[in-house]
């Protein structure tokens, strides 16, 4: 009886390393061949435990109408059939299959009672941050001087800012629900401090503020969930937390880069100045003449925001996201399905002196890619984990309880780090179809076995 138990035992063991090696490299640059390698071992191994992804999909129906409506895209609404099939292959079969893969690792750790999970995967996604902090220190030693801004191992600091929110939210659940161990929550702290301080020093504005959100909305949602507690005094505490926590943020941040921090209200106004489309095809010189239209002096300050648009900056964020709307008007089915759909819509316009691969939105990329009908279906997916996490989050039960924190706080997040980057694409994509699909997973098979 001995030698079933040791094959099971291996096996546990080897599904376990090959999670923890998807999350720790999904957002270090390079290592996609290991991705995909970790990510096609996990489908074999999943398929060889089968997990009941049948009766859970029979339960998720938007998901089915989202995995049929792409198909209905591609064959009879794209614009070029060809580029969209390469851009199905390319991203969204691989969102279908992390979002299978994600779901069949919730209802398998939920089946082992892996209740210690929500701590090993916001170690792994926690990696790439220690790696950069490394490799920062290291540098500081070198150069005798602070490098703010400096990425380490990632070709750009957001990709820090998506792993470090990802594991802020698994972290912190663990620590508030997960345990009462006293160096199991002093490890995840730590690993929590990492979540905040990596992104500060490479200067990722949105990955500062959103793994700030995270730690406020899950800290908000846990004492608000408290059956004896004064609601109306937290929420006012909090309120006044969050205001002194964004002005001190912003303080100490704006003394590495100044211009960076101060300037973003400036920044953002100068963005909505002139026609968006006409300012990506005539660059600095257009928007130049339109603020000289608009009354307002054009100092050596103003004159540092506007050259932002050449450097992909706040001014120019703001302005192709602008410019996406328009497009979007005139492409209301969207394209062809591909990531590069703003490029080939401004394409069409112009040849823009302003370059962007992308409207920095993610959804207006994802409607300008499969149109609205797509993206409403894709939000209705979203909305879907959100109540799936809000119905549990009052459970007695604590596995099922930091599944419904995840899946909520996961959906809201992601959600509104949407609409300030391009997060429907990529690895981002992966990560949001993995992390909600598993969270879902977890309160699926969870629920069922309370019920019996």
């Amino acid at each position: 009886m001995q030698m079933p138990t040791t094959k099971l035992n291996s096996s546990h063991i080897g599904i376990i390393f090959f999670i923890l090696a998807l999350c720790s490299v999904w957002s270090i640059p390079h290592t996609i061949g290991i991705r995909y390698l970790a990510a096609m071992i996990l489908i074999g191994l999943m398929i060889w435990k089968k997990p009941n992804l049948i009766a859970y999909l029979k339960v998720q129906p938007i998901f089915i109408a989202l995995c049929i409506y792409l198909l209905i895209h591609i064959f009879f609404i794209s614009d070029n059939l060809t580029l969209a099939i390469r851009s199905f292959n390319q991203e969204w079969l691989k969102f279908l299959i992390f979002t299978l893969l994600g779901a069949s690792i919730g209802i398998y750790l939920c089946s082992n009672h892996e209740k210690d999970s929500f701590l090993w995967l916001g170690c792994a996604f926690s990696i790439p941050l220690i790696i950069h902090l490394a490799l920062f220190l290291l540098k500081t030693i070198k150069e005798q001087s602070i490098p703010f801004g400096y990425a380490g191992l990632s070709e750009s600091h957001g990709d820090l800012g998506y792993t470090a929110l990802q594991s802020s939210i698994f972290l912190l659940t663990y620590i508030l629900l997960g345990t009462q161990n006293y160096l199991k929550k002093s490890w995840g702290s730590f690993l929590l401090f990492c979540c905040i301080l990596s992104p500060y020093l490479a200067q990722s504005r949105g990955g500062l503020i959103f793994v700030t959100f995270s730690i406020l909305l899950i800290t908000t949602i846990f004492y608000l969930t408290q059956s004896k507690f004064n609601k109306f005094r937290f929420l006012l505490a909090t309120s006044i937390f969050t205001v002194i926590i964004c002005i001190f943020s912003i303080k100490v941040a704006s003394i590495a880069l100044p211009g960076k921090w101060l300037n973003m209200s400036q920044s953002i106004e100068v963005g909505f100045i002139g026609d968006p489309i006409d300012v990506m095809c005539n660059g600095l010189q257009k928007t130049t003449e339109d603020y000289q239209n608009s009354n307002i002096p054009i100092n050596s300050e103003l004159k540092e925001i506007i050259k932002d648009l050449n450097n992909g900056g706040t001014t120019a964020r703001v302005t192709v996201a602008r410019a996406g709307f328009l497009l979007l008007l005139e492409n209301l089915m969207g394209l062809n399905g591909s990531k590069d759909s703003y490029e080939k819509a401004i394409s069409e316009k112009c040849d823009p002196t302003i370059k962007m691969a992308n409207t920095h939105n993610g959804w207006l990329d994802l409607a300008l890619a499969i149109g609205l009908p797509g993206l409403f279906i894709f939000l209705m997916l979203y909305a879907n984990y959100f109540l799936m996490g809000y119905k549990v989050i009052k459970s007695d039960d604590h596995y099922l309880k930091m599944a419904g924190f995840g899946a909520l706080v996961t959906s809201a997040v992601w959600f509104f780090r949407g609409i300030l980057d391009a997060t429907s694409r990529d690895q981002m994509l992966e990560i949001q179809a993995f992390c909600l699909a598993l969270f879902a997973g977890i309160i699926f098979s969870r629920r069922l076995k309370i019920k019996k």
